[in-house]
């Protein structure tokens, strides 16, 4: 399975604008893909995903509070890129098949990629 140039441009646009989590910075990797973006996106579009080795993540222990913690995970830059485009590439087959939002009753971002980059529906967290 490769990814389709479209979805790697809109990921890479997507992590620059909004980062890959709230808990950390953006890694500044992110900012080098981007000023290279044709060279990246001409490299990860090649990419076999179904015999691609992932990178090391980094797991951090995070406070929760004043007594509890929680272990956070912030992916490679580049496992981040791939796997943003494959949630922007086949998301929608995913969201298709929950419960939909009129029902209530999953609380959770819903996907709707945006114009602006943002990868979910605004209205709904």
């Amino acid at each position: 399975m490769k990814l389709d140039e479209r979805s790697i441009r809109w990921s890479l646009n997507h992590l620059i604008k909004y980062g890959d989590t709230d808990l950390f910075p953006k890694p500044i990797e992110f900012d080098s893909l981007y000023k290279i973006e044709n060279d990246t996106v001409k490299k990860l579009k090649d990419l076999d995903l179904g015999n691609y080795q992932y990178g090391a993540s980094r797991r951090f222990i995070v406070p929760k509070d004043e007594l509890s913690y929680r272990i956070a995970t912030q992916l490679d830059p580049l496992d981040n890129i791939i796997l943003t485009a494959i949630i922007y590439e086949y998301g929608s087959q995913i969201e298709n098949r929950r419960v939909s939002m009129p029902e209530d009753k999953v609380f959770g971002y819903r996907l709707a990629p945006q114009g602006d980059w943002n990868l979910y529906n605004p209205n709904v967290s």
